[in-house]
C-alpha cells in the first residue's frame, strides 16, 4: 500500500434491447464510494469507526477530511489526529484489543491538522495495490494522544475509487446490470399482464378484485425497479446515488410485499370461494397490521446498518 496526498417493428425492439443491455454493462465497468457524515471523538471517546470499502483487482484511491461542526475560535492552534487504515485479513485481531491498541494492528497510519475554526482539514489521501484478491478496507479515527479534551464532534467526507474510477464497492459490482435486468423483465412482464388484463376485461367487462390487486402490486414492484436502478446509476457517478430514489424504491417494494402478503391470506381464508361473510376481516386486520409492522422494522434496521463496521 503506497500513500500519497419503442418501436413497433421486432428488430428495432430487438435492437434497443440490446443497446440497452450494452450500455448498461460499459457503465458498470465504468462505474467508488462517497461518504458524509459525523463522528463524536476526544475525551474517554478516543476510537471511532469511519466506513468501509471493498477494493476489486488493481489499484484504488481513496481520501479523507474533517472538519468541526461546532468552530473552536478561542484556540489557536490546530489538533493533530490519525487515521487509522485496516485490511480485512486483520480487521478482527484489531477488534480485539483495547482501542489505542487498534493502531499497532492497521496496514497504516495517516496523520493530519485538524483546523480549530471549523475548515475542513486537508484531504488524507492513498493508493491500494492488490493482485491476489479483492479485499475490504477499513478505516478509522483516533485520538489516542489526547489531543481532544473534551468530546467533539466532527464530520468528515470519505470517497473511495476502484481503479477504473468505479464508484462501487467490490461486493456491489455487477448490481447496476442485475437491476437493469430485473427492469427490462420487469417491463416486459407488464406488457404481458396488461394486455392479458385488456383481453380479460373485453371478453368478462370487467376485471376481478384479485387482478386488481395483483396489478398494484406488480405496478408497485415495477416501480421499486425502476427507482432502484436510477439509484444505482447516479451512484455508479457520484458514489452516494440519489436518496430519494432509493427511499421510494424501499417504500413501494415493501408496498408490494404488504399486497401480495394480505391477497394471499384472503384467499387462504377462502375469499373467492366462500361467502365474504364467511371471512374473518377482523383475524385479517390484525395479521396485516403486524406484518406492516415487521416490514418497517426489517428495512429500517437494515438502513441503519447499511455501513455497520461488523457488516460485510
Amino acid at each position: 500500500v503506497s500513500h500519497a496526498w419503442m418501436p413497433s417493428s421486432h428488430s428495432c425492439s430487438h435492437g434497443m434491447l440490446l443497446r440497452w443491455i450494452s450500455t448498461a454493462i460499459v457503465l458498470q465497468c465504468c462505474a467508488g464510494k462517497r461518504v458524509a457524515s459525523t463522528v463524536v471523538i476526544g475525551n474517554s471517546s478516543q476510537w471511532k469507526y469511519i466506513s468501509k470499502f471493498g477494493f476489486d483487482f488493481g489499484s484504488g484511491t481513496y481520501g479523507l477530511r474533517f472538519k468541526r461542526s461546532q468552530p473552536d475560535f478561542k484556540t489557536g492552534m490546530n489538533t493533530a489526529l490519525t487515521v487509522e487504515v485496516h485490511l480485512d485479513e486483520r480487521w478482527e485481531d484489531a477488534m480485539s484489543v483495547a482501542p489505542c491498541e487498534r493502531r499497532h494492528k492497521a496496514k497504516r497510519e495517516l496523520g493530519f491538522e485538524l483546523p480549530m475554526n471549523g475548515s475542513w482539514s486537508p484531504f488524507v489521501q492513498g493508493n491500494v495495490h492488490q493482485f491476489v484478491r479483492p479485499h475490504v478496507w477499513y478505516w478509522a479515527l483516533h485520538d489516542c494522544g489526547g489531543a481532544l479534551p473534551q468530546p467533539t464532534k466532527l464530520d468528515y467526507e470519505l470517497y473511495a475509487l476502484q481503479s477504473a474510477d468505479g464508484e462501487f464497492s467490490v461486493e456491489l459490482i455487477g448490481t447496476l446490470t442485475a437491476s437493469g435486468i430485473k427492469l427490462l423483465l420487469g417491463t416486459a412482464f407488464l406488457l404481458w399482464f396488461w394486455n392479458a388484463c385488456r383481453h380479460v376485461r373485453k371478453s368478462k367487462g370487467c376485471l376481478h378484485p384479485v387482478i386488481k390487486v395483483l396489478a398494484a402490486a406488480a405496478l408497485a414492484q415495477y416501480a421499486a425497479y425502476a427507482c432502484s436502478w436510477l439509484h444505482l446509476w447516479k451512484y455508479q457517478s457520484n458514489g452516494y446515488g440519489v436518496r430519494a430514489l432509493d427511499m421510494l424504491s424501499e417504500g413501494c417494494s415493501m408496498l408490494s410485499q404488504i399486497l401480495f402478503t394480505s391477497l394471499s391470506l384472503l384467499l387462504a381464508q377462502g375469499y373467492t370461494i366462500l361467502p365474504n361473510q364467511k371471512v374473518s376481516m377482523d383475524f385479517f386486520v390484525c395479521m396485516m397490521a403486524g406484518i406492516v409492522l415487521v416490514h418497517i422494522l426489517i428495512v429500517s434496521v437494515a438502513k441503519l446498518e447499511h455501513d455497520d463496521m461488523a457488516k460485510l
